[in-house]
């Protein structure tokens, strides 16, 4: 398996919370144009709110935060992404009827 480029390679909080909240908006970002493509072929007939989005943006924060705790020993990082997603998490599913958008 290829190493991370050195740039990865840090052990710190603060660095894990910017990857966990850096991560799931670039995600939400591919998946929002995939779905609305999905949307406009035919494929499928419903349309998730932009908070949705988000929240399948988390997902690859927590392989993130497994492979930063497991694979590289790297545990404030590890600890930094998983806490700061779970938080994501918390606060979208808590708000979420508070959503205008």
């Amino acid at each position: 398996m290829a190493k991370l480029p050195v740039f990865f390679q840090k052990n710190s909080i603060l660095f894990g919370i910017i990857i966990a909240l850096i991560l799931p908006v670039i995600t939400a970002l591919v998946f929002y144009p995939l779905f609305i493509f999905f949307v406009s072929i035919g494929w499928t007939a419903f349309q998730l709110p932009i908070s949705k989005y988000l929240i399948l943006g988390c997902a690859p924060a927590l392989f993130v935060a497994r492979y930063y705790l497991k694979n590289m020993q790297y545990e404030d990082t590890g600890k930094g992404v998983l806490f700061t997603t779970l938080i994501i998490l918390g606060t979208q599913v808590a708000f979420n009827h508070f959503a205008i958008y």
